[in-house]
């Protein structure tokens, strides 16, 4: 009996040895993997800090780069301005009145002018050059058209430096100036390899009312509802006869509200225009202030033109 005990208790001894060396080897196991964890860990750190470090660098060389390319096309654009100013001197001809906004790409006619509507707008419409014209003194020139002949001259001031080269342009430009319209012509390109041919931007102005009103002399103004309210009395501030409006549907109050050009509503059609612009389509109506009359609160009324 004694000896299976002392067997017993050799063999507990030796089992519980064995546990604690496979512990002892866990532990050891679970050490060495969180070092190699966290050797890893910093690797990836330190390589992410690395590239983000390279990315930074590239970073600033572009834009020490960009800034460099600004400042060069900066000073090619003032030198090539001064040197059209002083050539135009030379040739006669006005100082270029959009040549710095043709250079930097940056030219933008209004929207309206003189309560006018920019209503057609052709880019590159050539200019045949008249001989003589020195064509480096023509950028960002704004020209004047005057009839001669069967062809438009273009003017630069008072000096003509070609005709308009576009027979259906030509013919457009001469209906406007027979309507007392207006437009606004800038030069905005020449061609390297043609010396006698340049090009410009062609706006085409008038008064959309009015014209809306010579097609239509028996057009009806409606008075808007709904525009007590200090809102509404805010956005009249300042809205004109012939300004363009849109209508925009409000299902809250079932009612077409009619809005500036800002987005700002001016109050809503009274039912017998919704009639009509629902025949007609809401698309296919042209909306235009007729007037802003007083009442004797003195609150403003406005009254819109409905166009088909």
């Amino acid at each position: 009996m004694e000896n299976l005990i002392e067997r017993l208790t050799r063999a507990d001894a030796l089992t519980i040895m064995l546990a604690a060396v496979a512990i002892i080897l866990i532990v050891a196991a679970n050490i060495r993997s969180k070092r190699k964890e966290k050797q890893t860990l910093a690797a990836a750190e330190a390589a992410n800090a690395e590239k983000q470090k390279e990315a930074q660098r590239r970073h600033e060389e572009k834009k020490r780069a960009d800034a460099t390319q600004r400042r060069r096309e900066e000073y090619e654009r003032e030198l090539k301005a001064a040197t059209v100013k002083v050539e135009a001197q030379k040739a006669g001809l006005p100082v270029p009145a959009y040549l710095d906004a043709v250079l930097t790409g940056t030219l933008n006619m209004p929207a309206y002018e003189n309560g006018m509507k920019c209503v057609y707008h052709y880019d590159d419409v050539p200019l045949r050059v008249k001989e003589g014209v020195p064509i480096s003194t023509l950028l960002g020139q704004a020209l004047s058209f005057e009839k001669q002949g069967e062809d438009q001259s273009a003017l630069c001031g008072s000096v003509a430096v070609g005709t308009v080269d576009q027979e259906k342009l030509s013919r457009m430009i001469g209906d406007w100036q027979r309507n007392g319209d207006l437009i606004r012509a800038v030069i905005t390109g020449t061609d390297d390899e043609k010396k006698d041919v340049a090009y410009f931007g062609l706006f085409f102005y008038r008064d959309q009312l009015q014209y809306m009103l010579k097609r239509n002399p028996d057009a009806k103004a409606y008075r808007l509802t709904g525009v007590k309210n200090e809102e509404i009395q805010s956005n009249l501030i300042g809205c004109q006869a012939g300004t363009g409006c849109t209508l925009s549907y409000d299902y809250d109050k079932e009612k077409y509200a009619v809005e500036d050009e800002t987005g700002a509503c001016i109050g809503y059609l009274p039912a017998c225009a919704a009639d009509l612009v629902n025949q007609a389509g809401e698309d296919e109506v042209s909306v235009y202030i007729a007037r802003v009359d007083e009442d004797d609160e003195l609150r403003s009324i406005p009254y819109v033109y409905l166009f088909e």
